[in-house]
């Protein structure tokens, strides 16, 4: 707008300044009142005596400290410095001083920027201490830079964002900052010396949050109902299904839509064809960071479901059939080459047939149901 402003006064020549003053006034206050921030300070040390820091109200802060391979610590005056062993050379992994924190549990972290006010000594005749240094974090394990910088023996503010890496993040997170090429003049002492840290964040947000989760047997098909509040935009809701209760394969993907904070969704799985068990079904919630979470499992029984063609299960080394026929009848398993491998009984109301094959080679293997006037047929990989 301020560019349309200025282009119509060289248009125009005609437009007196008290008169784009008015016209600027409603212009600012619409902007005032149209885009709030949503801000706070998630994390901020002093280091006034201690190194401990003060925790927005849903976050929790690790150790501001420097690394073992650092000769030694200590405080002065509002200042916390680590003196000796700064390498002259390039940056040593082991030579830092690392500051964390965490939100609390249901809630995630969204950092803005970063504020940390540094130094080298001022001891000496020129200062000593590292001359450069390098931020990283334990995202990536310590391995990219986020920030390079200089380093005198004046206190410097660097501000800086870290990236949209550090954003939607439900678990803790460490920075290192690398001090190098150290100097020390005549009379100094090599020091890292930390002013003040403060870690500021677009609010710390609760992420998706699971309501209600379940899954029940209606009709033929199962119906798989949740209930989600705090949706956070990009983020992935996958339903997923299991017949063993420990082996999990997604049969529906949702993506909630940008404008949807709560919602309810459901999906109806067709499960004719695998009636006859008992299966188990989860929520799988994929934030936009790449962390993942799950609901609780919620099981169906589905024995009482006849299904709509022969079945079969494998649990380990038994095989369970479950046929369509009624009535007594016989299981037989043939291989590739015709040869019967078993035979089996179906008693008369058993749904089941449960086969031991404790010695197989894995491979295809053909199963046979008759109850001595229908027969049915099918073949399954047994591994």
């Amino acid at each position: 707008m301020k560019n349309q402003l200025t282009q119509q006064n060289q248009d125009s020549k005609v437009l007196s300044s008290r008169y784009l003053q008015l016209l600027a006034t409603p212009i600012i206050l619409l902007f005032l009142t149209t885009s709030p921030v949503r801000s706070q300070i998630l994390a901020q040390w002093g280091f006034n005596g201690n190194n401990t820091g003060i925790a927005g109200p849903l976050t929790s802060l690790m150790p501001a400290v420097f690394s073992p391979s650092v000769t030694s610590t200590a405080y002065n005056s509002t200042v916390f410095y680590g003196e000796g062993g700064w390498p002259a050379a390039g940056l040593s992994p082991a030579h830092y001083f690392e500051f964390g924190l965490a939100p609390l549990v249901g809630n995630s972290l969204n950092i803005a920027t970063i504020a940390l006010t540094i130094r080298r000594s001022s001891t000496g005749t020129s200062g000593s201490g590292p001359t450069q240094f390098a931020i990283r974090s334990s995202i990536d394990g310590y391995t990219s830079d986020i920030l390079t910088g200089n380093l005198t023996p004046s206190a410097t503010t660097f501000t800086f964002s870290p990236g949209s890496s550090f954003i939607s993040l439900l678990l803790g997170v460490r920075f290192r900052v690398y001090g190098y090429q150290a100097v020390i003049s005549s009379g100094g002492l090599s020091r890292l010396v930390m002013e003040n840290l403060q870690v500021n964040g677009i609010g710390t947000i609760l992420p998706a949050r699971i309501v209600q989760f379940g899954a029940v047997l209606r009709n033929r098909n199962v119906q798989v109902k949740y209930e989600i509040t705090n949706n956070e935009p990009g983020t992935i809701f996958a339903i997923e299904r299991s017949v063993n209760g420990t082996d999990y394969k997604t049969i529906d993907l949702y993506s909630g839509r940008n404008d949807q904070d709560q919602f309810v969704y459901s999906f109806d799985d067709a499960v004719q064809s695998i009636a006859g068990q008992l299966l188990y079904y989860r929520l799988r919630i994929t934030f936009p960071s790449g962390q993942k979470i799950y609901s609780n499992v919620s099981s169906v029984d589905l024995t009482t479901v006849l299904p709509e063609r022969l079945t079969t299960i494998q649990q380990g080394s038994t095989l369970i059939v479950r046929p369509t026929l009624h009535g007594s009848g016989e299981l037989r398993i043939f291989n590739t080459n015709g040869q019967i491998l078993h035979v089996a009984k179906a008693i008369a109301g058993n749904s089941l047939i449960s086969v031991d094959l404790p010695q197989h080679p894995a491979g295809v293997y053909f199963i046979q149901v008759t109850n001595g006037k229908l027969l049915e047929s099918t073949s399954v990989f047994l591994r």
